[in-house]
């Protein structure tokens, strides 16, 4: 009975309310009897199952694949894309990301982790997207890792420093840990480059045989005016926001 206690405190800590994301579908409640039909903890660090599960798991050690669906990663890692990877969210959506412990001040990174300067990102558009406690950005991480070639780089980022879209992605991708989507055509995921900000053409997901409606964007994601009325989107061809900003990627 000891152990089935400890079980019990250990879910009754970790089953959290989730918060909204969109149109979802809310986790049912953790009663009494969902978590006695739980097997009993092991020898590992115990986190909650993923989606709605209530009983507690292994977290993903360091270096295991991972993805929004998956079991969780242990604590201090972050489910990253894998180095070279070409569609990092729909590689995250479908398991295969990897466990890595993310670049801190000062410390070791891998060189799957390409630092740019983007110090030229306008107050207003950094204040949008909630910069804290007065950090000005410095730059944008990439989100490629590669685990077997371990080495230092000198610049390195926190979280609150990526591009906006990248910030917006893994928010989004954080709200859906402890529930899942109720149709994929409900969630809207920013389309983003490799480092971390709007790609010029976004859309919502497809509903069956309809296409989403798109519509177009500079690099910081604000709307070009105009475009929200194509419906199925067009091509977005580089305008003056775009062409003031930088930015001539699709």
């Amino acid at each position: 009975m000891s152990a089935v206690r400890v079980l019990l405190a250990l879910c009754c800590c970790c089953c959290r309310p989730p918060r909204a994301a969109g149109q979802v579908i809310e986790c049912a409640p953790c009663d009494a009897a969902a978590l006695l039909s739980c097997p009993p903890p092991r020898r590992c660090q115990l986190v909650r199952e993923a989606r709605c599960g209530c009983c507690l798991t292994c977290a993903l050690a360091e270096g295991e694949p991972c993805g929004v669906y998956s079991a969780r990663c242990a604590a201090a890692l972050r489910c990253v894309p894998r180095a070279g990877e070409s569609a990092p969210l729909q590689a995250l959506l479908q398991g295969r990301g990897v466990c890595w412990r993310g670049a801190q001040r000062g410390g070791k990174a891998n060189d799957g982790i390409l630092v740019s300067k983007e110090s030229d990102i306008p107050y207003d558009i950094m204040q949008k997207f909630g910069q804290r406690e007065g950090h000005h950005p410095k730059g944008t991480v990439h989100s490629a890792i590669n685990p077997s070639k371990p080495t230092s780089i000198t610049t390195q980022l926190p979280v609150s420093e990526y591009g906006p879209c990248r910030r917006e992605m893994q928010a989004i991708l954080e709200d859906l840990k402890p529930q899942y989507p109720h149709s994929p055509g409900d969630l809207y995921i920013p389309n983003c480059d490799t480092r971390g900000f709007y790609r010029r053409k976004q859309c919502r997901p497809s509903r069956g045989r309809k296409r989403g409606q798109c519509w177009c964007v500079d690099r910081y994601g604000l709307p070009v005016p105009g475009t929200e009325s194509r419906g199925r989107g067009g091509h977005c061809t580089p305008s003056a926001s775009f062409e003031q900003s930088g930015d001539v990627r699709s």
